[in-house]
């Protein structure tokens, strides 16, 4: 459910959820939770593989959503039915004599702070106190721009294709803050995105071969491309501050358009991105910002990250350049190295050479 946010601000978009449900006539409940498929595939690492008879399938943390997909796009079940896989997967999945397998040591492995941090949960309630609890564990995927940041970035990927092809697909961003004497930012953020799905590699994760003629012949060109063999097609939306002016965008797959968010009240560059199995594609965005603090020969800056929840596949590099009579000093030790989407602050120190 959180994959399909309206917004990148989570409360926002649970209360809409809430609307709908009141609109139609249903049970309005007061707690909302979004969770993804890393949450399942964090259990199925602790876990014996689930075996569903039936279909003499094996689902374990690396092809269990391919799979799940594979049954639903089948209609394996029949068109009036055509979620019955994903109960029949909960319930093997959650059987007692299977999440007893799972002891203390293993908890003990697991990376609860990585977990959160990288926003695969998310909770929001109409409830005001346990609203503020899901602030404070981190959960409540608020769209925060801080007011003293100088510059911010925020990456929402919306996938328009109609296919699964995101599991197969790379992103790299690199952003460099070219920081001028008179306080001007030019950006210049670099996108990389590969669709690395290999020969065969969805047959492979469904144990094709080990399927039985008529579970196979339900696998045709089409679900193929549904399970992620066709293009990938998705729209990145790169939030920016208010201010930001676009200079110019390299992108094969079309203009790059400037939106206005007005119920956030925030601003974003709307990116498409279409890549095809095997190929890479580069974009590349040029545009300002203002550095309105400091003096022309020395300046303060701060680049703040909102994370990206649930995003595997992808990261960041972040740096810092001036023009020949400037130079720089990192404020912290995330500048110019590969990182996550997660929330994070980037700061320097940039000074000037001042000639009179």
């Amino acid at each position: 459910m959180r994959d399909a946010n309206f917004w990148p601000d989570f409360p926002t978009s649970a209360r809409k959820y809430q609307n709908f449900l009141e609109a139609a006539g249903q049970a309005v409940p007061s707690t909302v939770v979004a969770i993804n498929l890393n949450t399942i595939k964090e259990i199925l690492r602790f876990t014996p593989p689930v075996t569903i008879d039936k279909w003499d399938l094996a689902l374990d943390e690396y092809n269990f959503d391919v799979v799940l997909q594979f049954l639903l796009g089948s209609k394996i079940t029949g068109r009036f039915n055509v979620k019955a896989p994903v109960e029949i997967f909960a319930k093997e999945l959650f059987k007692k004599e299977n999440i007893t397998q799972i002891d203390w040591d293993d908890w003990g492995k697991f990376d609860w702070k990585d977990f959160l941090e990288t926003k695969n949960i998310l909770a929001y309630s109409s409830n005001k106190e346990l609203q503020r609890l899901f602030q404070k564990w981190g959960l409540a995927g608020i769209f925060n721009q801080n007011p003293s940041a100088d510059n911010f970035l925020h990456f929402d990927f919306v996938s328009v294709g109609a296919n699964k092809s995101e599991k197969f697909v790379w992103t790299k961003l690199e952003h460099d803050s070219d920081i001028q004497a008179d306080g001007t930012v030019l950006n210049t953020l670099k996108i990389k995105r590969t669709h690395a799905l290999g020969p065969n590699e969805i047959k492979d994760l469904l144990g094709f071969d080990r399927l039985s003629e008529n579970v196979k012949s339900l696998l045709n060109e089409d679900l193929l491309w549904s399970l992620g063999a066709g293009q990938n097609r998705t729209v990145l939306r790169v939030w920016v501050p208010r201010d930001a002016v676009l200079l110019g965008a390299k992108n094969p797959s079309g203009a790059v358009k400037w939106r206005e968010d007005p119920v956030l009240k925030a601003f974003y560059y709307e990116v498409p991105l279409y890549v095809l199995p095997g190929e890479s594609l580069e974009a590349e965005l040029r545009y300002t910002t203002i550095l309105s603090r400091g003096s022309v020969g020395w300046r303060p800056y701060y680049l703040q990250l909102l994370g990206t929840p649930g995003r595997d596949k992808t990261s960041l590099i972040t740096t810092i350049s001036t023009e020949e009579t400037g130079k720089f000093s990192a404020s912290t030790q995330n500048l110019g190295r590969p990182t996550k989407l997660v929330d994070q602050d980037f700061r320097a120190v940039v000074e000037f050479e001042i000639t009179r």
